[in-house]
């Protein structure tokens, strides 16, 4: 594999997750990125395939390269959407085009599929906003608009869909983990980063930014 190639690799992920498919278009990663399309670890001016970058997820590189705290923020303008890959456990802020700050997340603790109904321990896929922010649970936390039309009407009033999803930090009893607590999917549904993380996207994150959640 070339030199460097897990960030090529990672930084052709978050182009994908702020949809942004070519490696032309560039992201502020120190350079790293159009030096490593001339590697050919990321072919410039061509689609990457999301199937191939999740491939180098699987393979642990992109973990590798991303272990920890992978938060640098490179810009405090607001976030304009929220990107979330719930199979890449990874959300994104973006900005312009371009990526603000990215975090490793954990999930529900049945994280696959679409979130049915209440107590179900999925998080949710869809489009959303962020409705509210509080400072009162979870050190800080960020309320989704779930469920949305779509969501409802697949409850058709046959069950409850559910509610209080939330993007948010770690209580009291987690908070000594720090981003050891994305080792596994743990929330009831909702999407949790760390402490220094959350008031992160306090800052840069203002109610009614898009939030896009993928699987």
């Amino acid at each position: 594999m070339p030199p460097n190639s897990n960030r090529a690799v990672f930084a052709a992920l978050l182009l994908l997750v702020c949809g942004r498919t070519s490696a032309q278009e560039s992201l502020p990663l120190n350079g790293a990125l159009p030096e490593m399309a001339k590697a050919g670890a990321v072919p410039a001016g061509q689609a990457v395939a999301m199937k191939e970058v999740r491939a180098q997820w699987a393979s642990g590189a992109c973990l590798r390269a991303a272990s920890g705290v992978i938060s640098p923020v490179y810009s405090r303008r607001p976030a304009e959407r929220v990107m979330v890959s719930k199979s890449l456990r990874t959300l994104a802020l973006c900005s312009k085009g371009q990526v603000l700050a990215h975090y490793r997340i954990a999930l529900g603790f049945r994280p696959e599929g679409k979130k049915m109904w209440l107590y179900d321990g999925r998080t949710p896929e869809g489009v959303y906003h962020i409705t509210e922010k509080s400072a009162k649970m979870f050190h800080r936390a960020l309320r989704l608009s779930y469920p949305n039309e779509e969501d409802k009407a697949r409850a058709k009033g046959r069950f409850d869909p559910g509610g209080g999803i939330l993007i948010h930090g770690l209580s009291e009893s987690k908070a000594h983990l720090g981003s050891r607590h994305a080792e596994k999917d743990w929330t009831n549904g909702c999407i949790a980063v760390d402490n220094t993380e959350i008031e992160e996207i306090w800052e840069l994150v203002p109610e009614g930014t898009p939030v896009e959640i993928e699987p």
